[in-house]
């Protein structure tokens, strides 16, 4: 083996201009923001740190920052330099949410630029790194180290000081206190689990120079969920508040383990409820978790832009609206929870996921467990979403138990009168029940929807009824008809000089106090 001879090495230099570069994302600037939050976090599940972070916006970009001040464990003297390394950190006894070593470096760069870091640790030392004077982009990008001046750290046990400049480019001029307000929720949402756990407490200061002064503290806001198979209210056709039930059963789709050769998750799925109808529920119970304006400020709220599969890692939301389903996704809410041992990896930003092999692995089993437990089914806004196969069978399943019913339905012998499913000329009757002693006479054509039924439906009952010659025929649906529907039959009525056929409506989510589909 031949040894080769070195010539020369040279260490890459990197420009302010190059680190900006490395900084640039699109990922919005408040996930970016995030990254000064974690970074002091601590593993001690007892001490709560303490953030506080000011926003300034001017007209004057030089004018203009942002400064992220906590009361954590702060960073050693002996590691202040190193931090901004890439691919280091210092991170004893912390979280480790970001685990390249990237969060504080690329956030600072972009953000804005980094004026100053202050940090003091428990045992009263106090260090300040700046980056080295600079003219522009073209300048070789250094740190140096300087005398700690005055700070609000002198008034603490320890902590750190993050102050960006020049962030113009990221920090909003918001125009009033309500785009304020849904920036606040979006990290409500974000830290959701680690502000309900006590683990971190923020608090956001916002100033301008047209006078804009408002605070605000974070608090935990959790998705606000409707589960279709489980109807909490039956006027309104909202579910309780908890993950969709797996197919045919009362399981939640929470923390289930989906586990492929490669990755492992948890996945928690639900059906998000229509901004109306959690306007409707807070006004009759005023509960305060069916607050319509917080709701839809919530990154978890109704609609396209929301859709998607959130990322959660360590108790944050890192990611949102991955990989969006469906044009109709709009009430879809997916989580897939991370850990150490998921066989995922990060970008140079822990918000967001390689998207390389293993990725698609898990979605794909992820997607497959949610198609196999009807996760995916379609409907109109603000109605269940269940199948109609699924209406059938839970129907069929409560007849057979249902004396009250069967009396009413003429069945006696369950399995010798009801046949499902019967493919004929005109299309497929979903379920007839024959006569007990005369097999070859249909009694009653019942036709299942999912969604709000009118006109065309009704003449598609109609349709199956005069087919199996049958004059008594059942709409199953889990919500009301439109006036359409009652219209339509008058008129084939009147048109066919038939008044003795009976087509009533049969909505399931009035079964069993509304559990129907968790009989």
């Amino acid at each position: 083996m031949v040894t080769k001879k070195i010539l020369k090495s040279k260490m890459p230099i990197l420009t302010i201009g190059a680190t900006k570069k490395i900084a640039a994302t699109n990922i919005e600037w408040h996930s970016v923001l995030s990254e000064l939050i974690d970074n002091s976090i601590l593993n001690d599940r007892s001490r709560c740190v303490n953030v506080l972070i000011n926003l300034h916006y001017d007209s004057d970009n030089s004018k203009s920052y942002i400064e992220v001040i906590d009361d954590s464990i702060g960073i050693p003297e002996s590691d202040i330099l190193n931090v901004f390394d890439y691919g280091t950190s210092s991170n004893q006894g912390k979280m480790l949410l970001c685990k390249m070593g990237m969060g504080l470096k690329s956030a600072v760069w972009g953000l804005g630029e980094l004026e100053y870091l202050i940090s003091k640790t428990e045992n009263g030392n106090k260090c300040q790194v700046e980056p080295a004077k600079y003219n522009g982009d073209n300048d070789e990008l250094s740190y140096v180290q300087l005398t700690p001046t005055t700070s609000q750290l002198d008034s603490q046990n320890s902590g750190t000081i993050v102050r960006i400049k020049n962030v113009n480019e990221k920090l909003p001029d918001w125009a009033s206190e309500k785009y304020f307000n849904i920036f606040i929720d979006k990290l409500n949402s974000m830290y959701a689990h680690l502000l309900n756990e006590n683990r971190v407490k923020i608090t956001i200061a916002y100033t301008s120079s047209k006078g804009h002064r408002w605070t605000s503290q974070c608090f935990g806001s959790f998705p606000l969920m409707s589960n279709p198979r489980h109807i909490l209210n039956n006027d309104i056709s909202i579910g309780f508040n908890e993950p969709t039930y797996k197919a045919n059963t009362s399981e939640t789709i929470k923390d289930v383990i989906i586990q492929t050769t490669n990755t492992k998750v948890k996945l928690t799925a639900w059906h998000k409820p229509h901004p109306i109808q959690v306007e409707k529920y807070f006004d009759l119970t005023k509960d305060p978790k069916y607050d319509s304006d917080r709701y839809k400020n919530s990154v978890f709220s109704y609609g396209s832009d929301t859709a998607g599969i959130t990322i959660m890692y360590k108790g944050k939301y890192l990611e949102f609206g991955l990989e969006k389903h469906l044009s109709r996704a709009e009430n879809q809410g997916i989580i897939v929870e991370i850990d150490d041992d998921s066989g995922l990896s990060f970008t140079a930003f822990k918000n967001t996921l390689q998207k390389n092999n293993n990725y698609r692995e898990m979605l794909e089993a992820v997607n497959a467990f949610l198609h196999e437990n009807g996760f995916f089914v379609r409907a109109t806004a603000g109605t269940p979403n269940v199948a109609e196969e699924e209406i059938v069978n839970k129907f069929l399943d409560f007849v057979k138990t249902d004396s009250f019913y069967k009396e009413g339905l003429g069945i006696i012998d369950f399995d010798k009168q009801v046949q499902t499913w019967i493919r004929t000329e005109v299309g497929e009757t979903d379920v007839i029940i024959k006569d007990y002693n005369d097999p070859t006479k249909v009694t009653n054509v019942i036709e299942a929807k999912k969604d709000r039924c009118g006109g065309y439906e009704a003449a598609q009952l109609w349709g199956y009824m005069a087919y199996h010659n049958c004059k008594k025929g059942i709409l199953l649906t889990g919500v009301d008809e439109q006036p359409s529907f009652s219209a339509m039959i008058n008129s084939l009525k009147s048109f066919t000089n038939l008044s003795e056929v009976e087509i009533s409506g049969l909505n399931v989510k009035t079964f069993k106090a509304g559990k129907f589909f968790n009989i």
